[in-house]
């Protein structure tokens, strides 16, 4: 991967202060890309802010919740002043909520929404038509496999990611030509603080977001639409919706795929 084709181009990461987009943080300032951190707290930024401080790449702390479209704008505001533009936008930020669909709570569906949803529309609204005006930019977004094919009691996290899924395919299209181009990225169960206390079977276990952020970072360079994460296990499981919905069903019973928690 020849990260130097974005040596000294300037990049935004929402979701920042850990998991998968604090990686990418790490992986972009090592390759001499000037980084916005982007979270709620600033102080899981700050540290990171410090972590990263010897690397050739900079970094902006701007702390502000996606689902927040003006809170989001100032955030953007900081960092193109700082650095007179943004090169690399990278939508990470997200939320894990695990519940039966009949007993959930309809606004745990609505935050999901916010945070997956509005959450990729505020931050490419804030930075694609500069982007479009320079005629050169990277857009990623972290969706999740259970986008592609959802499992039990993961109906508010998983809706949020189709949705978040579908939005980045669309503008995907809708790009076409102008010298921007979108990545989204479908990692299976990734090993993360928000899935701490979710236990998974072997045969589907938990990946590192070490590999997510360094698939992103390829795809992004590559100008790949799409990639899933790992290659092989998700893909057998879509494959086996798309042949059979009942077949993916009872895999998905057989091998306990949708997880549990120690109290289920």
């Amino acid at each position: 991967m020849s990260k130097h084709q974005f040596t000294g181009k300037r990049a935004i990461v929402t979701g920042a202060s850990g998991g998968i987009g604090s990686c990418m943080v790490r992986d972009l300032t090592a390759a001499g890309v000037s980084v916005g951190l982007v979270a709620r707290r600033r102080d899981p930024l700050e540290e990171l802010r410090r972590e990263c401080s010897a690397n050739p790449g900079p970094t902006l702390v701007a702390p502000a919740d996606v689902s927040d479209r003006d809170a989001l704008n100032n955030a953007v505001k900081a960092i193109r002043d700082a650095w007179g533009g943004i090169d690399i936008a990278i939508a990470s930020a997200g939320t894990y909520i695990r519940g039966l669909a009949l007993e959930s709570d309809p606004a745990q569906h609505l935050d999901q929404w916010r945070t997956s949803y509005l959450g990729v529309l505020h931050l490419f609204q804030a930075v694609v038509p500069n982007m479009i005006e320079g005629g050169w930019g990277r857009l990623g977004v972290v969706s999740s496999v259970d986008a592609l094919s959802g499992v039990p009691k993961e109906s508010a996290y998983a809706a949020g990611k189709a949705a978040e899924a579908s939005l980045a395919g669309i503008l995907r299209q809708e790009l076409h030509g102008t010298g921007v181009h979108l990545t989204t990225v479908f990692p299976s169960r990734t090993d993360t603080a928000m899935t701490t206390s979710l236990q998974v079977p072997g045969i589907s276990r938990k990946i590192e977001p070490e590999r997510v952020a360094r698939v992103m970072i390829r795809g992004m360079l590559n100008k790949r639409a799409r990639s899933i994460v790992p290659f092989i296990g998700p893909r057998l499981l879509i494959g086996a919706d798309i042949a059979n919905t009942y077949l993916k069903d009872t895999l998905v019973r057989r091998f306990r795929l949708s997880g549990w928690l120690e109290d289920e």
